[in-house]
């Protein structure tokens, strides 16, 4: 059931125009126009509402804006959440990609000469786990350009030199002198030797340090000597 919005419809019989040659008369265009509007007004599509607010028709536009503001509202709410998963997604992917390892030793190589790989057995960071504590060696899980980086401090009135190696082949070498244990000398003398190479790497190409010579390094509960690589 539809209900009719009740208007008042005035006809000018000067609007209306002059049919010399019609039996149909101004009375009768009149009417007929004003029943044309009233069936109009109350066809399903304009039902019991107007197009226009407070014309008795039942119309309330203020409902109208509440509701748009509270969809407008809920919306925001949903693309705020929609940001918030694609910046954790974002930050996901990247951590899964990302390649970064620190470690430091614990003990001494000994007192020797010879070439020896050293080991650095306590992991600081290794993320994405490229790092091996039990052999001492990082492994690239991918292709790309990788920078590596070590430290060492001499000991003991002795020189000791380590390289940085790929694939068994020396890169860079780091070398390191102290002086005043046990002699003469007012104070005592520590050098730190250090290096860092950006090497471009294949996929499981193998990164560690080697002694290359010397007699041994000082250990610290801070580690002075350490072995570091990330992935650009």
């Amino acid at each position: 059931m539809y209900t009719t919005c009740e208007s008042k419809i005035h006809v000018d019989d000067n609007d209306l125009p002059d049919l010399p040659d019609s039996n149909i008369t101004r009375n009768d265009i009149g009417i007929a126009l004003v029943f044309g509007l009233t069936f109009i007004q109350s066809t399903p599509m304009v039902q019991s509402q107007s197009l226009f607010p407070g014309d008795g028709c039942g119309y309330d536009s203020n409902k109208d804006i509440v509701l748009l503001q509270e969809g407008v509202r809920k919306l925001n709410e949903e693309n705020e959440a929609l940001k918030q998963e694609i910046k954790q997604l974002r930050y996901n992917v990247g951590m899964l990609s990302r390649i970064a390892c620190t470690a430091s030793v614990s003990t001494s190589p000994g007192v020797n000469h010879y070439r020896i790989d050293i080991i650095f057995p306590n992991v600081i960071t290794n993320i994405g786990g490229a790092y091996n504590s039990s052999s001492g060696k990082f492994t690239a899980p991918s292709e790309g350009l990788y920078v590596f980086y070590t430290s060492i401090v001499s000991w003991d009135n002795g020189q000791i030199s380590t390289d940085i190696v790929l694939n068994g082949k020396s890169q860079v070498r780091t070398m390191a002198r102290s002086n005043g244990f046990n002699s003469s000398y007012p104070f005592t003398l520590y050098q730190t030797g250090t290096n860092l190479v950006c090497l471009s790497l294949r996929k499981a190409d193998e990164v560690w340090v080697r002694k290359q010579s010397g007699v041994g390094y000082i250990l610290n509960e801070t580690p002075f000597h350490i072995f570091s690589g990330y992935k650009l």
